[in-house]
């Protein structure tokens, strides 16, 4: 028997159906892949094809990418990394051979950067509530005078006595937390990209796909790791050194410059990662190069961090901590509307990419990198939110975070982080109301819509069997909703960015939040 040149390729749901279910063949072969996932076919070689003349028949099982330990539910926090690396492939492309217009090249590129840039940010996100967390609300103000929880909190006692009492050194023990972060980041990023991004393929065959270098991106993707490390190094030493830096400055120390010093260099580096990423030398997948300037960045990072440790740590005996720790509120304020900018240019550029109209159908209507883009800004902070609110309110014997000006003080998490968390509910509150409207408005409409056209079909009128009809209507009603998928999404995006933009407006001009309460649970046993 000839084989067909048309391949039926068959996936399973979320069931995890055994391939030989799938094919319906009671002996099968993996032909490519691994025990994790892989692709299958009959393997009978007299019957590789779905009847006389029909396609090859192939199924693709990856129901062991979702199981073993539950430890890898952990792999969740990452989930804004995931979207935010999505974001780049989710761009229009307009390009065919001979249109490369500058409009179109200068678009793309501007795309690709601005993601890369957003994605920096993210890193930045992730090291801030680490500091957030271990540096301010721990050793800054629960280590400090004044707050219950370094009193009825056994293991934290000794950031409050000797050695530890000084602030500095209370918030160089506590950044030890963000290096342990950094550390952990760099090793789940290495270990995927020894995994999946140093495998090359055999051979080309002009679909992007199965282009050799589409799966290789061991190079580029080193790289951006680096630049992801120097941001987080430098986020560590600006977050150390601004405070101690101020408290020098205000007692006239000539130890402020060297907190100027630091400081200036840890901007330095965020402004040079952030150019780096429009080098083509550096971005370019096809490239090799190991770019010596970057190895530069990593060791000047590297090194400022001890540097800032060991300012920090030197004695100022006449320092008390009190109140938030300096310049954390206006850091994650201006790094939420960093990021918001970039979404806002990323949108624009998108749009000019996209042009008045794509020459074929895509996915959220050619806008899809800014909505992707904004649904791991959207995890991001809500995560950061979650985690600074539970931490404090732990800390606080569950009392409630606020700075309502109570007898006894209560940690104060940033108050970003408070509309942050009042988006998420909002968020929440959105995806409800969209899923009533689906389940009661959408979806009926989608089924009579079926139904009506599986009688045109089969030239059925409405006696014939109407329980058989409904069940199918139904199934295809379902299958029917992919396709408003990208309107659905647009309901959310449009008023959430407007949301954002305003609330971003807001915090920048007020520094305010809105007002957290909520009636205090017992500490489990186990705290």
């Amino acid at each position: 028997m000839s084989q067909s040149a048309i391949t039926e390729l068959r996936v399973h749901g979320v069931s995890g159906t055994p391939p030989e279910n799938i094919l319906l063949r009671p002996h099968v072969r993996r032909v490519a892949g691994d025990d994790s996932a892989g692709f299958f076919r009959p393997s009978d070689e007299a019957d590789p094809v779905d009847g006389v003349g029909g396609p090859r028949l192939e199924a693709y099982s990856w129901g062991n990418l979702t199981s073993g330990a539950s430890a890898r539910a952990l792999w969740l926090l990452l989930l804004p990394a995931m979207l935010a690396n999505m974001a780049p492939w989710m761009r229009p492309r307009r390009r065919r051979p001979g249109d490369e217009s500058t409009r179109v090249v200068v678009a793309e590129v501007t795309v690709l950067g601005l993601c890369r840039m957003f994605a920096l940010t993210l890193t930045g996100t992730v090291l801030l509530t680490a500091v957030g967390i271990l540096m301010d609300l721990v050793a800054w103000q629960c280590a400090g005078p004044g707050h219950v929880c370094g009193g009825h909190r056994s293991y934290l006692a000794f950031l409050g006595r000797g050695w530890f009492a000084e602030p500095g050194r209370r918030l160089a023990v506590g950044a030890v937390g963000p290096l342990l972060t950094i550390g952990l980041l760099w090793y789940l990023g290495r270990r995927t990209w020894q995994r999946y991004e140093s495998r090359k393929a055999a051979e080309g065959t002009g679909c992007s796909l199965s282009d050799p270098g589409f799966w290789y991106g061991r190079h580029l993707v080193g790289r951006l790791r680096l630049l992801h490390i120097v941001v987080a190094m430098a986020t560590i030493t600006a977050a150390l050194a601004w405070p101690v830096m101020r408290h020098d400055r205000a007692v006239g120390s000539d130890r402020a410059l060297t907190g100027w010093v630091l400081i200036w260099t840890a901007g330095l580096l965020l402004l040079l990662t952030a150019a780096a990423v429009w080098v083509p030398r550096v971005v370019r997948r096809d490239s090799a190069d190991l770019v010596p300037a970057l190895t530069l960045l990593r060791l000047v990072a590297l090194l400022s961090v001890p540097a800032t440790i060991w300012y920090a740590v030197l004695p100022r005996p006449d320092w008390s901590s009190s109140g938030a720790l300096p310049g954390f509120t206006g850091t994650v304020t201006a790094l939420f509307a960093t990021q918001v900018g970039l979404l806002v240019l990323l949108t624009v550029a998108t749009a000019v990419l996209r042009g008045r109209r794509l020459p074929y159908r895509v996915a959220l209507g050619g806008f899809g990198t800014p909505i992707v883009a904004s649904m791991a800004l959207f995890l991001a902070s809500a995560f950061s939110a979650g985690a600074s609110f539970r931490i404090a309110d732990w800390l606080d014997g569950n009392g409630v975070p606020s700075s309502a000006g109570e007898a006894v003080e209560r940690l104060e998490p940033p108050q970003p982080y408070a509309w942050a968390g009042f988006g998420f509910l909002m968020g929440c509150a959105g995806l409800i109301a969209l899923g009533l409207v689906v389940r009661f408005w959408l979806q009926p409409r989608l089924v009579a819509r079926a139904a009506k056209q599986v009688r045109t079909d089969f030239d059925l009128d409405r006696e014939a069997d109407p329980d058989r009809v409904r069940q199918i209507a139904r199934v295809a009603g379902a299958a029917a909703l992919s396709n408003h998928a990208g309107t659905l999404l647009a309901v959310l995006f449009v008023p959430g960015a407007l949301g954002s933009l305003a609330v971003t407006v807001l915090v920048v001009l007020q520094g305010k939040g809105p007002s957290i309460s909520w009636r205090p649970t017992p500490n489990p046993r186990w705290c």
